[in-house]
């Protein structure tokens, strides 16, 4: 990969390390790769089959996992908020639950979480994960500021 130093660190550099205006030249080599993400997999259970069926798909992947199948915390929060667009909100809110299961020491899937119980009318249980997000990051401004908003009502 070749990075110009527009799209990397510009004229600033970063530090002694790289210089200003310098252009970052990396070699990857690529291990593995997936035929599909697992948001795409219950994305299209979900719009087929319901939610019924995702939960299903959802407990067979984590069961028996696809080598086939791309799965990370991002990828179930691209999921979450794109039931959320469609307002999907219960759906939205089964799929931040399992990311808080399954990545129960990220402060992002309980802000996450919190931002869809918000969005859903459940004041209290997103009080709840935001607070539970700030335990893990205090610094998490969007939690801090979702708090701020939710307990002056």
């Amino acid at each position: 990969l070749v990075i110009p130093p527009q799209l990397g660190y510009g004229a600033r550099g970063a530090g002694a390390l790289i210089p200003p205006d310098s252009t970052l030249i990396f070699i990857v080599q690529l291990v593995d790769i997936k035929s599909a993400s697992l948001s795409e997999t219950l994305s299209q259970t979900f719009s087929q089959q319901g939610m019924d069926a995702m939960l299903r798909r959802y407990q067979e992947l984590k069961s028996h996992p696809s080598p086939d199948v791309y799965t990370s915390e991002a990828e179930l929060n691209a999921l979450g908020y794109m039931l959320m667009q469609k307002k999907e909100m219960a759906a939205a809110i089964e799929v931040f639950k399992w990311n808080v299961a399954a990545y129960p020491q990220s402060a992002n899937v309980y802000d996450s979480l919190g931002e869809a119980y918000a969005a859903h009318g459940d004041t209290q249980l997103a009080i709840e994960s935001y607070r539970k997000a700030l335990e893990i990051d205090p610094k998490m401004e969007s939690s801090q500021q979702a708090l701020q908003a939710l307990t002056r009502k």
